[in-house]
Parts: C-alpha cells; sequence; structure tokens
C-alpha cells in the first residue's frame, strides 16, 4: 500500500488517457456495471466465476476474452477493483474499498508529482537511460509527449537529472544525480574486470 496514492492518480486518470475503452465501453456498459454489482453482493471473483455465454466457439487471444473479463480489466485499471489473491495463478479481484480502505483515504499525488514520481522511480529502476529507453519505459501510463518533455526538463534544471555520458554512444544518457555514487562504482568494477588476465 506504500505506493498505492502514488498510483491511484494513474487509476483516476485511466478514463481520460485511454479513450480505447470508450467504444466498447457503449456496447457493453450494462455488463460493467453488472460485474461491479457481482463483487459488491459476492465478494473476490475471478475470471472462472462469469460464465461466458457468448454462442459458438471462438480464437484465442486478447480480443476474444468474454465480456466479463474485458470488464473486470478495465475496473482493476480504473481503481474499482484491487488483486485480492490468487489460486492456481488465477487472479481473484475484490473491491478496493474492502482491500484497502485506509490507503483510499490518502490523498492521491497530482498529476505532475506523478509525472515526477514515475520519471524518478523509472530511472532508478534503469540505473540510466537513452531519452528513447526512458520513453519507452514509460509506458504505463503513457503521457503526453510535452507533459513527459516538461517534467524531465523540470528534474534536469533542477539538478535532480543529471546527463551521463556512456561508451560507444554519441546521444546524452540520464540518470538521476542520486544514483551516480552506485552507477560509478558498478563502472569502476567494470573497468577492473577488463583489466584482468
Amino acid at each position: 500500500t506504500t505506493q498505492f496514492p502514488m498510483w491511484r492518480r494513474a487509476m483516476l486518470d485511466y478514463e481520460v488517457h485511454h479513450t480505447g475503452w470508450t467504444k466498447w465501453l457503449k456496447k457493453h456498459g450494462p455488463t460493467t456495471k453488472r460485474v461491479e454489482r457481482e463483487f459488491r453482493e459476492r465478494g473476490p471473483l475471478g475470471n472462472a466465476d462469469f460464465v461466458d455465454e457468448r454462442p459458438g466457439k471462438r480464437m484465442a487471444g486478447w480480443w476474444a476474452w468474454k465480456p466479463e473479463a474485458h470488464a473486470m480489466d478495465y475496473l482493476w485499471k480504473k481503481g474499482v477493483l484491487g488483486v485480492h489473491s490468487r489460486v492456481h495463478f488465477q487472479r481473484r479481484l475484490d473491491l478496493i474499498e474492502r482491500l484497502l480502505p485506509a490507503a483510499l483515504a490518502l490523498e492521491p499525488l497530482s498529476r505532475e508529482a506523478f509525472r515526477h514520481w514515475h520519471v524518478r522511480r523509472s530511472l532508478h529502476a534503469m540505473g540510466a537511460a537513452s531519452a528513447t529507453d526512458l520513453r519507452m519505459y514509460l509506458s504505463y501510463p503513457r503521457a503526453a509527449v510535452a507533459e513527459r518533455r516538461a517534467t524531465l526538463e523540470a528534474m534536469r534544471s533542477s539538478g535532480e537529472v543529471v546527463e551521463v555520458a556512456v561508451e560507444g554512444e554519441r546521444a546524452p544518457w540520464l540518470a538521476l544525480a542520486g544514483d551516480l555514487p552506485v552507477l560509478e562504482a558498478a563502472a569502476a568494477r567494470i573497468e577492473q574486470t577488463r583489466d584482468l588476465p
């Protein structure tokens, strides 16, 4: 739950930034409401708890999911549902208000603070990255290019993010200033191994 307030911002903004659901929701809005109601009435559920009533044989794959599975995925990404448990690798979900009531009371980050946290978390995970690597790593939630660029520039201006030279790369790479000691120590270890016979 320590990162929930951060990710809550992505959940709250999910519908705004992922308009690919618009057409599906128009067609399956009643299904989505029914699935949410089932969770309210029955508690934790998994995909297998919803019978696929579509006639005929279907192809495998994400778009071949039954409507209830899509509804569960949508409600999970919006933060209505959360992971309750797993049974044989199958997720069982429940209402987030039952799973994390105290965390729901916490104030979610602002959009700007979330973008800053997300870039910081991503750069720390990668150690150092080119601008392209960072853009590809920040795939969820996908931020507008101008927003991501403005966040990165603000972090560079404050000195929190710095450019680093990477051997064999012409374009500058980026790293968190706070991670430089660890990166320099790793580079020194690599140099030592090169000198070994």
